[in-house]
């Protein structure tokens, strides 16, 4: 319980702040935010491919929550990054999109754990 609290802080306190925050700027943002979004990009796919191979092969939510980050936000953050000044703007709001569902799905889950 205490870990999943901790995640949902996370992800509404950094994560989806930073992610709209992209999504704002679009192509003008700056070199470092391009590089930041390719390391964590690059974080998501590695640490979600490693939670991946060391659980066990049973269907869970949180496999599939794995995977969609394997193969869905990591690759999209990479993306991004790496082409940003020239993202076609669907990509923008495919991580808008995203973002929002981030903040809802864990501003629930925090809002619903201290009640």
């Amino acid at each position: 319980m205490y870990i999943q609290n901790l995640v949902s802080i996370i992800h509404v306190f950094i994560i989806v702040p930073f992610l709209l925050y992209c999504v704002s700027k679009g192509n003008s943002m700056s070199l470092y935010i391009k590089y930041a979004l390719q390391l964590f990009g690059a974080y998501v796919i590695l640490f979600h491919g490693y939670k991946i191979l060391t659980n066990s092969f049973t269907f869970s939510v949180i496999r599939i929550i794995n995977w969609f980050h394997l193969l869905i936000i990591g690759p999209l953050l990479l993306y991004i990054g790496y082409t940003a000044p020239n993202t076609g703007a669907k990509y923008y709001d495919y991580l808008g999109i995203i973002a929002y569902a981030a903040l809802v799905y864990h501003g629930y889950y925090l809002v619903k754990s201290y009640m």
